[in-house]
């Protein structure tokens, strides 16, 4: 990110905020809920800024406030961080929990905290990114850890697709078929996971969704 838009003043986030103070005009505190869980006009401002601050630093166009477009993207990323705590909520069901130390180990390794030209709004939706890779990398175990192949499936796999192998025998390739066949099947928990996830209750704020 180059320092001109990381360098974005604090009237960039009463795009949603309502200016530096965070209040001052008739939009809710709070925009939508994950249960009991809120997600803040910050929190979608913040998220907002960021993807306006990539579209200035790769030369694009960013929707003017309050037009059609930046309605409808606001619309959209509140929807991905109402997806993100749904997940997070569903990862503790499951006894997941990431902590804000887990975080800071990530972004530490992943360079991005010694970024000089990076805004704090910036860190922050790096900090709300990192935790939902998280979360998703420590579900997953949980979620596939039953996920077998059986060999009734690999060899069946290997004479539906015969052709693929030309001369090899089946001893020959039966584990890396089962190796294909075992991620299919764990990406496939792994995506029904996600999708009863996404539809915990999630009630939003009038005006602010849910994303269409």
């Amino acid at each position: 990110m180059t320092r001109r838009a990381a360098l974005v003043p604090c009237a960039a986030l009463a795009l949603l905020a309502g200016g530096c103070g965070g209040g001052g005009d008739s939009e809710p505190a709070v925009v939508a809920h994950v249960g009991a869980r809120p997600i803040t006009r910050v929190q979608l401002a913040t998220t907002v800024q960021h993807f306006q601050q990539e579209a200035r630093a790769e030369g694009h166009s960013f929707p003017a406030e309050g037009s059609p477009a930046f309605l409808r993207l606001r619309r959209t990323l509140l929807g991905l961080l109402v997806s993100q705590a749904q997940e997070e909520q569903a990862a503790a069901r499951l006894g997941v929990h990431v902590t804000r130390r887990q975080v800071s180990k990530r972004l530490a390794r992943s360079g991005a905290a010694a970024d000089p030209d990076a805004a704090g709004s910036d860190q922050a939706f790096v900090r709300a990114t990192i935790r939902a890779q998280l979360v998703r990398e420590r579900v997953f175990p949980r979620v596939t850890l039953r996920v077998t192949v059986p060999d009734t499936a690999v060899s069946a796999y290997f004479r539906s697709h015969r052709t693929l192998y030309g001369s090899s025998t089946f001893a020959a390739v039966r584990t890396a078929i089962r190796g294909q066949l075992l991620a299919q099947r764990r990406n496939a928990a792994m995506q029904r996971w996600l999708a009863a996830a996404h539809r915990l209750p999630a009630t939003y704020a009038k005006g602010f969704g849910p994303p269409q």
